[in-house]
């Protein structure tokens, strides 16, 4: 009996057994647009390639504000954007989508200012939706996935100053956690290379790689807790993990 794309994705995360490895991937707008010259009658990648899976999300509040004001005397390309968080993104000729990002509480200075920052907020009637809508992809016979977005890149976006202001007087000594994390991974994955390259024995080869490899994700991910435990707290706020 053959199996829907979400049956054979989930006996495949639960090592039951699967009729074929499911793909995904993003393409990038111009990608998107190549693709659609090519197929033009094709709904969509995601159907042409049979993703297991469609995303949902809910939607947040409309944050119409004077972004301005938090770039003072900065004069952006023309097609500049700033989105709900109001970090500018702005485009150049030759960079496809990718755009230089401006942060707007770069000038911010006291805990008031940051207090007073009109922050991007959650459209709670749109979570009402999301039953309806998962259950029209379980339908399809597809999976759902959905996430609460990336913590870490939505709170550094608009300061982007991991090493400055947030952290004078903060009692966390990030800057040189920073260092020494980086100069630690640095030196663990230039130590698998030898190892690789190198005639030793199959089993002594993969446990110095299974060594390296959770040494340098621990040191990652300790990282980035940190600078967010960090970055609460600079806030005045209460850091929960």
């Amino acid at each position: 009996m053959s199996l829907t794309p979400r049956e054979n994705l989930l006996k495949l995360w639960r090592r039951e057994g699967f009729e074929y490895a499911p793909a995904h991937f993003w393409l990038c707008p111009s990608l998107a647009e190549e693709f659609n010259k090519r197929y033009a009658n094709a709904e969509s990648y995601e159907d042409m390639f049979n993703f297991p899976f469609r995303g949902v999300s809910a939607a947040m509040k409309e944050n119409k504000q004077d972004w301005m004001r938090y770039y003072p005397g900065v004069t952006f390309n023309p097609d500049t954007r700033i989105d709900d968080s109001g970090v500018a993104h702005e485009p150049h000729p030759g960079s496809m989508h990718m755009t230089r990002m401006h942060h707007p509480m770069k000038n911010l200075t006291s805990l008031d200012e940051f207090k007073a920052y009109p922050y991007p907020e959650l459209h709670h009637d749109s979570v009402k939706t999301l039953t309806s809508e998962i259950a029209a992809i379980h339908d399809r016979g597809l999976a759902v996935m959905g996430g609460p977005g990336s913590i870490w890149e939505n709170s550094w976006y608009p300061e982007s100053r991991i090493k400055r202001t947030l952290f004078v007087g903060s009692p966390f000594p990030v800057p040189n956690l920073l260092s020494r994390s980086r100069i630690l991974l640095l030196v663990s994955t230039f130590l698998i290379f030898p190892v690789l390259l190198s005639p030793i024995m199959p089993f002594l080869k993969r446990v110095f790689q299974i060594i390296c490899l959770a040494l340098a994700c621990l040191l990652h991910f300790n990282m980035h807790v940190l600078l967010t435990y960090a970055h609460v707290k600079s806030r005045g706020l209460q850091a929960r993990f």
